[in-house]
């Protein structure tokens, strides 16, 4: 049973990775760069890491010596790591498959999606919160609380899942504000015991 209501505490440090697959190693530092230039005035606590590799070659199907590289581009992904137990936050961009865009933006455009998830508040962001909320109403008979941003909660996407789990037969979710100034939302999710199918029959 998830016990995550608590507050989301304060941004301890930034953890990244740039990537190159098949494209100049450079990209990786122009990235880097230009994501510390917004980061590093907020956190002091900032790395992000480079990683390069060779595109893999395959075969077009043409003939036996017919080969072209794939998944060629460049792109970063930054998680941020906060001190209460259990809160992270993440974002991820990556090259469009057209091009046209330059390793700065790609680097400044992470940072600043990583600063919009970390100010929707709450304990999960908006990408993990439908894989937590499905896993708290299918989990042990007990309720669990989580503490989610309002504007989290009020994707369409969540307010579907929602409409999605009653369906199903789950729980009706409760609702109640934190009470600070926060705007936080705690939601209480009663599961539904579902066991692991996969686990023999003693």
């Amino acid at each position: 049973t998830l016990h995550l209501h608590r507050g989301p505490g304060r941004i301890k440090r930034l953890r990244g990775v740039a990537y190159s697959t098949g494209v100049s190693a450079s990209n990786n530092g122009r990235m880097i760069h230009a994501a510390r230039e917004v980061l590093n005035p907020l956190v002091a606590d900032v790395h992000i890491a480079a990683q390069y590799d060779q595109a893999p070659l395959v075969p077009t199907g043409d003939g036996k010596a017919s080969k072209r590289r794939l998944g060629i581009g460049f792109g970063l992904s930054l998680v941020a790591e906060s001190s209460a137990a259990g809160v992270l936050y993440s974002a991820d961009v990556v090259v469009p498959a057209s091009g046209g865009v330059v390793p700065e933006d790609i680097g400044k455009r992470c940072a600043h999606q990583l600063l919009e998830t970390i100010a929707q508040g709450g304990c999960v962001t908006h990408v993990s919160a439908g894989v937590v909320l499905i896993l708290m109403a299918m989990g042990s008979e007990d309720v669990g609380r989580l503490r989610i941003g309002r504007d989290v909660l009020a994707t369409e996407d969540t307010v579907s899942l929602a409409r999605d789990l009653k369906a199903f037969g789950a729980s009706s979710w409760g609702l109640r504000d934190v009470g600070d100034d926060s705007g936080d939302i705690i939601v209480s999710v009663k599961g539904t015991g579902v066991g692991n199918v996969g686990r023999k029959m003693a």
